[in-house]
């Protein structure tokens, strides 16, 4: 049933809609937080390659819910152009895409691609320091390994390093990263 975009307005503009999506997600992401904590202390010591499995199924349930509200709330989509082969590749291989962002929306675009291709739970960040106390967000990109850093060169050199070197460490042999 497709609504046209009158009624889907005045949907989204009642109050009781906009807590119940904002409860849903609070709740949702401070559990899917509790089960990353959980496989971090328990798993992540003896298994990275199982941590990052569940993780991945994780960081699915919780950035499925902000892709959604893009693409409701704003009524927008995203149309990926990309070369059947080149995309299989994607899905099946082990790979760093690296993407800046200008706006203060880019990033969730980016979480639309991401998904779009089917690689939205293994998604990492390179960010402010700040943002790994974040609660929900943050705290989903810490336990995914994203690497966060000051913005003083000195320490974040050695920092991009060693982080690197660790999500390097647990991949497959024949996973290059250069």
């Amino acid at each position: 049933m497709k609504f046209d975009r009158k009624h889907l307005n005045t949907i989204q503009s009642l109050l009781p809609v906009q807590i119940f999506l904002c409860y849903c997600f609070v709740i949702s992401g401070l559990i899917v937080n509790f089960a990353q904590l959980l496989t971090y202390i328990f798993i992540w010591p003896f298994n990275k390659q199982l941590y990052r499995r569940i993780n991945y199924y994780l960081g699915t349930l919780l950035w499925s819910q902000l892709t959604f509200l893009y693409s409701w709330w704003a009524d927008s989509s995203v149309t990926a152009y990309v070369n059947p082969q080149d995309l299989k590749d994607l899905q099946h291989e082990y790979a760093i895409i690296l993407v800046n962002h200008r706006y203060e929306i880019d990033w969730l675009v980016g979480l639309v691609v991401a998904q779009k291709i089917g690689l939205l739970g293994g998604l990492k960040i390179v960010g402010k320091r700040s943002l790994s106390l974040l609660p929900i967000l943050g705290w989903s990109w810490f336990f995914s390994e994203s690497i966060f850093l000051r913005r003083i060169w000195e320490s974040d050199k050695k920092v991009l390093e060693h982080d690197i070197q660790q999500l390097l460490n647990g991949y497959p042999d024949n996973y290059y990263f250069s």
